[in-house]
């Protein structure tokens, strides 16, 4: 069986919604950073500026956690290794988090030992420890929108 059971159309299924989720979060972001520029007189050819600006910065510390998911890909499967990376970013943290899970249920990632019971496990641990950051921002953003009305 190997794999099969981590690289499931219903992981992929949760996992895409998942990273929707946080493009939409991205975008309400960036709309919401737009009109606040706007409302303090920030120039247009600024605004657009400062968002190229910040695109191209962003591509120097994406390039190691490429390097790393790339690992984490043959270890807890393609469409978690997406989900977690595009949630958080912090590749080294959720190879640790995937790790300890692991070898807390004896065994180990994608070796002897690994079933589906323990990539559920792994899936759990790298969830709850990410949840913290999408609930703010869910409610960051909730309360930016009330306030701009």
């Amino acid at each position: 069986m190997g794999m099969d059971f981590a690289n499931s159309p219903v992981v992929w299924i949760f996992a895409s919604a998942i990273v929707a989720l946080v493009i939409s979060q991205a975008l309400k972001f960036l709309s919401l950073s737009k009109k606040a520029a706007r409302d303090v007189g920030i120039s247009e050819t600024n605004i657009k500026r400062a968002i190229k600006t910040g695109s191209i910065t962003a591509i120097g510390p994406s390039i190691g956690i490429i390097i790393v998911a790339v690992s984490l890909i043959s270890l807890i499967g393609n469409p978690l290794t997406m989900m977690r990376i595009g949630v958080i970013g912090s590749a080294p943290i959720e190879s640790m988090g995937a790790q300890l899970s692991a070898q807390s249920a004896g065994a180990t990632l994608a070796g002897d030992g690994f079933t589906p019971e323990i990539f559920n496990l792994i899936v759990w641990t790298l969830c709850i420890g990410g949840a913290g950051w999408m609930i703010f921002t869910f409610f960051r953003y909730t309360v930016l929108e009330q306030d701009s009305d």
